[in-house]
This record gives C-alpha cells, structure tokens and sequence, in this order.
C-alpha cells in the first residue's frame, strides 16, 4: 500500500473500486496516517496477470498532487500550491517591501 508518507500508523482504511473496464481499473484509498486524512486515487492497469499502478493521485483537498507529473516537474503536479497564499510578504509578488 500506498501511504504518501515516510512513516505510518494507518486508521480506518477504506478501499473502493471507483471503476473498472477491460484491463483498466480506478480504486480509491481513504485512510488516517498518524491521525492525518489521505484520499489516494489508483489507476490500475492489467498486465500480464497482474493489476499494476499507473498513477497515483493525492485527493485530499488541499494537498492534491500527481505523481506522474511530479516526476516529470510539471508546473501543474501540486495544484493547491497556487491556491496557497505566501507565508511571508517577500513571497508575495504584489506586496512592496516598506522601510
């Protein structure tokens, strides 16, 4: 399994299969880790006796990601990071530093 995390201590675990057709398949993997909500989305591919995955996506809002896109550093693999406001005004394009 999957866990998004280095570390786990994984709580009420819920998987479902989302879809299925032909040698395609999407399940859903709801859990707590440390107490912290996941929601995992898994697309599955069958091949050669063998349901492999071929994409994983972190659903919780908030902190969604994309794995594929993550490998290929693509600008759109943390998409709430865009939504996120900057901590510190020096982040912040818009605010002008006053002395």
């Amino acid at each position: 399994m999957f866990v998004d995390g280095n570390d786990w201590a994984l709580t009420k675990m819920r998987i479902t299969l989302i879809a299925r057709a032909g040698a395609r398949a999407q399940v859903r993997a709801a859990f707590l880790n440390h107490k912290k909500p996941r929601d995992m989305l898994f697309d599955l591919v069958h091949e050669r006796g063998r349901w492999r995955i071929d994409e994983v996506r972190q659903m919780q809002p908030g902190e969604r990601w994309t794995m594929s896109k993550i490998l290929t550093h693509a600008p759109d693999a943390f998409p709430d990071e865009k939504l996120k406001k900057p901590d510190t005004p020096d982040e912040d394009p818009n605010k002008q530093n006053k002395k």
